[in-house]
């Protein structure tokens, strides 16, 4: 559980030392915070802020709600869609391709699978299906076997009623990990519009 904990964040020794300190509310610290925020209101909104974070002991606790899977070459772990099953995945080992339905026409007229992403070990999948309830807005198909962590919706809810500010720092950390996906997407978008307007297809 320890290893699945590390993997989530990669989270290291040096993360942990620095926990002591914040939750101390020793006076130096809040006059570093007052002379890099100014008023006491923001300084109360950083440490708020900071008190978020998961220290590697939270990542330990939310491995316990986690189910590894395995998946072998060629299998759909999500299927563009889909109703939705309310699980994310984070990959352990192995590599998986991201797809996503085009209806530009095969040979036959039909639509159309295209590769526009991969996932390597740490990467996850699933964010929006897992917090919205919504169906899979892409294929998930592990290119090579495939070890994951399985998140269950409904385990980390029974979790999170338990231990409420692990609850939110995860969803911060859900929220973050959305935002990086999203700019990866784009960043993804802008490159294949750069190829295609250079006929590099």
């Amino acid at each position: 559980r320890g290893k699945a904990a590390a993997l989530l964040l990669g989270v290291t020794g040096k993360e942990k030392e620095g926990e002591g300190g914040e939750e101390s509310g020793e006076v130096g610290e809040v006059t570093s915070l007052e002379a890099e925020y100014g008023s006491s209101l923001q300084v109360r909104m950083v440490r708020r802020e900071r008190s978020m974070v998961l220290v590697p002991e939270d990542w330990v606790l939310l491995s316990s709600a986690t189910t590894t899977v395995k998946f072998p070459s060629g299998h759909a772990v999500l299927q563009e869609g889909s109703c939705s099953s309310r699980v994310f995945y984070q990959v352990v080992a192995g590599t998986c391709d991201v797809q996503k339905m085009r209806h530009d026409g095969d040979a036959q007229g039909g639509p159309s699978q295209h590769v526009v992403g991969s996932l390597a070990p740490l990467d996850v999948f699933g964010l929006m299906s897992f917090v919205l309830g919504v169906p899979p807005t892409a294929s998930v198909v592990a290119r090579t076997d495939v070890h994951a962590l399985e998140f269950d919706f409904s385990r980390l809810s029974e979790l999170f009623e338990r231990s409420p500010d692990v609850g939110a720092g995860f969803y911060l950390f859900i929220a973050s990990s959305i935002c990086s996906l999203f700019v990866k997407v784009q960043d993804g978008q802008k490159a294949n519009i750069r190829k295609e307007a250079l006929g590099d297809r």
